[in-house]
């Protein structure tokens, strides 16, 4: 029988939990600290080793002896006989099992490509690195029994706690409840982003800081005139061939915000594409939380669509992409939508 089938009797895992407590502590339980059936399953796991405890008759100090062990050399030179001094039976987790339990939650490498990150055995939690990771709390000193986990944070949503009850469902179902995780976060970032609150000025400052965290060029300026004025974003890289000058690639970003999900067609990428071309412009992004109509996507997908002379390509960056973008990016996210009024 293994670890995870003892576990799976009420009482066995009640006697774990007080083990696990004990452990994390740095202390053994006593046989007085431990209810009937808890009492009851000692003699009937793997995971429980028996220490014997006393004091030491010359210097007074209380020391561990092993279950079976006759001689006890003390720290002060005494060696004592087990068999004439007092002892008491105390109880504590085996290493091999503490280390199979925590490697059984542990292991995370065959959840997905999220960053996932667990923490076992906080007493309490402390601060909350946001570092575009997932971080899942696992710990015996948590349990609400409400639900199998809930966040932590609620406003970055990359920490959430499992309830200790729930520890070997977990164990037994890591993918679905991670990707349960997931999906909750994707629903509460999607409460959180909602593009009435900003106007087109705002929607162009938090384009240009996402493009500037992505580091997408070399060199990131805002460009436009007339109506256009302040809504759109010139980028610069620059290629450096084996010889020669590095060749300077100019991308136009074109933001088009929308309050209504409106989509975007191919003449309206056209519109775009000719003022790329006017701004001498290789490249041209266009960028909007709306969507794009079926015909400029695939026009976009193509590649050649739109290629003339000097000018190369256009991509798009929509709701989808903003959304995984933002999702990244907590600190932007943060600041142009949560509690904006």
């Amino acid at each position: 029988m293994t670890l995870i089938d003892e576990l799976e009797n009420n009482d066995a895992f009640s006697l774990f939990t007080e083990l696990i407590k004990k452990r994390i502590s740095g202390a053994i339980v006593s046989k007085e600290k431990l209810n009937e059936k808890e009492i009851a399953s000692l003699e009937k796991v793997h995971f429980v080793e028996k220490k014997l405890i006393f004091d030491c008759p010359s210097c007074g100090n209380t020391r561990l002896a092993k279950q079976d062990q006759l001689l006890f050399k003390c720290d002060c030179g005494k060696e004592i006989k087990i068999q004439d001094v007092d002892t008491e039976q105390r109880y504590y987790i085996t290493e091999e099992t503490y280390e199979i339990f925590k490697s059984e939650l542990i292991s995370t490498k065959d959840i997905n490509d999220n960053r996932i990150k667990i923490i076992f055995g906080e007493k309490k939690f402390g601060i909350l690195n946001h570092d575009n990771s997932i971080y899942i709390h696992i710990t015996p000193y948590h349990n609400n029994e409400i639900a199998i986990f809930s966040p932590l944070d609620a406003i970055y949503l990359d920490h959430f706690v499992i309830e200790w009850n729930f520890v070997i469902e977990f164990i037994h179902n890591k993918q679905k409840i991670v990707n349960d995780i997931l999906a909750f976060i994707d629903e509460n970032i999607n409460q959180q982003i909602d593009w009435k609150k900003i106007d087109d000025i705002e929607f162009q400052k938090l384009i240009y800081e996402i493009v500037d965290a992505e580091k997408m060029f070399d060199k990131l300026m805002s460009g436009g005139t007339g109506a256009d004025q302040g809504k759109d974003l010139i980028g610069y890289t620059y290629v450096q061939h084996p010889v020669g000058r590095p060749e300077e690639v100019i991308t136009l970003i074109q933001c088009k915000h929308t309050k209504t999900n409106a989509s975007f067609n191919s003449e309206e990428i056209l519109k775009y594409v000719t003022k790329a071309k006017r701004h001498h412009c290789t490249h041209l992004l266009f960028i909007t939380n709306g969507n794009l109509t079926g015909d400029a996507a695939t026009e976009i997908h193509s590649k050649e669509a739109y290629k003339d002379g000097t000018f190369r390509d256009v991509d798009f960056w929509d709701e989808h992409k903003l959304f995984l973008l933002l999702k990244k990016h907590q600190i932007i996210r943060l600041k142009y939508f949560y509690n904006k009024k």
